[in-house]
C-alpha cells in the first residue's frame, strides 16, 4: 500500500482532522495548512507546497486568494471537501464584538457574551448582570429556537460538500460536543478524519475520539446555559474556562468583560457575528452613537 500524503486546509478545526488521520490512517501522513494563520505574502509558497500532496482535504475557502478551494482544484489532485463546523445550539449567547476586522477580547478570546455586552451598555452594576442570566433573558433573545435554526443552516451549508456533520445536533439532549460555536470536539473531528480515509479507500483504524489529542480542548470552553433535560443551569454552577486551564465562575467572567469594555472606545462595542445578536442590540437600542467620542472610558 503506497503512502498518502494529505493536505487538510482549513480553518482551525485543520489540526485536528490532521491529527486524527495520522492516527487512524494506515500509510497516511497528513499535514494542517490552517489559512488563517498564513500571512498573505506567504500563500503562493504554501500553494506551491501543496503541490506535494497527494490529496486535498479542504473546507469551502473564499477569502484568502491562491488557498481559495477554486484554486485548490486546479491542482489535478483529488480534493475531498468537508465544512466549516459552526453551531450555535449549545452556545446561543457568544458573540463577536469589533468593526472592520477587529475583535474585542475577553478571557475567552474572541468570545463575548450578549447578555453581558447588553447589560454594560444599558449601564447595569455586574451584580445586575448577574441577575439576567435567566430562562426569561433567554426567552427574550430567542435562544430557545435557535438549536433548530443553527442545525438547518449548518445542513444547508454541507449539502454540497463531501463530507457531512449535521447529524451529530440531532440531539438537544445530548452533551456539548463544541467547546465554542467553532470549536467541535474530536468526536466531530475524527469523524470527519475516517470519513476522509473512506473516500481515499482506506479503512480508518478503530481508535476511540476521546483517547486522541485535542488542540482545541486546550482552548476557550464556554458553559451550556441548558442542562441536558432542558433545566437552567443556575448560574453559580456556570464555569467559563480559558486557555491555560483557567476557570472564571459567572461573576469572575462578567467582572473580567466589564474591564475590557472599559478599556474599549464605545464605537467598538458592537456585535460583528453572528447577525442574529446584532439585530438583538439593535432591537435593544445600545448600539454605539456613530458621534461619540472614540477614546474609552476612565
Amino acid at each position: 500500500m503506497a503512502r498518502l500524503k494529505v493536505a487538510v486546509v482549513g480553518n482551525c478545526q485543520a489540526g485536528g482532522i490532521a491529527d486524527a488521520l495520522n492516527i487512524m490512517g494506515d500509510e497516511v501522513t497528513a499535514m494542517p495548512f490552517m489559512v488563517h494563520t498564513i500571512a498573505q505574502e506567504r500563500r503562493e509558497a504554501a500553494f506551491a507546497n501543496l503541490r506535494k500532496y497527494d490529496v486535498i482535504l479542504s473546507q469551502p475557502i473564499k477569502s484568502f486568494g491562491v488557498l481559495n478551494t477554486d484554486s485548490l482544484q486546479t491542482l489535478n489532485k483529488p480534493v475531498i471537501t468537508y465544512p466549516n463546523i459552526y453551531f450555535r445550539g449549545f452556545h446561543p449567547d457568544i458573540c463577536f464584538l469589533g468593526p472592520g476586522g477587529k475583535r474585542i477580547r475577553t478571557p475567552l478570546a474572541n468570545n463575548n457574551s450578549l447578555i453581558v455586552l447588553l447589560a454594560y451598555l444599558s449601564g447595569a452594576s455586574e451584580a445586575e448582570c448577574r441577575d439576567r442570566f435567566t430562562p426569561e433573558t433567554y426567552e427574550a433573545y430567542g435562544y430557545g429556537t435557535v438549536w433548530d435554526e443553527s442545525r438547518e443552516i449548518l445542513r444547508r451549508r454541507e449539502a454540497a460538500l463531501d463530507i457531512h456533520v449535521a447529524q451529530f445536533f440531532d440531539h438537544p439532549e445530548n452533551a456539548p460536543n463544541l467547546y465554542v460555536m467553532n470549536h467541535p470536539s474530536m468526536e466531530i473531528l475524527s469523524h470527519v478524519g475516517s470519513e476522509a480515509l473512506r473516500f481515499m479507500g482506506r479503512d480508518p483504524a478503530p481508535v476511540r475520539w476521546d483517547v486522541m489529542p485535542d488542540r482545541l480542548r486546550t482552548g476557550s470552553i464556554w458553559p451550556r446555559y441548558r442542562q441536558e433535560d432542558g433545566t437552567p443551569v443556575p448560574p453559580d454552577r456556570m464555569l467559563f474556562k480559558a486557555e491555560s486551564d483557567n476557570y472564571l465562575d459567572l461573576e469572575g467572567f462578567i467582572a473580567a468583560s466589564y474591564r475590557a469594555y472599559d478599556k474599549a472606545p464605545r464605537s467598538e462595542l458592537v456585535v460583528s457575528s453572528p447577525g442574529e445578536l446584532l439585530a438583538i442590540q439593535r432591537e435593544a437600542g445600545l448600539m454605539p452613537d456613530p458621534g461619540a467620542a472614540e477614546e474609552p472610558r476612565p
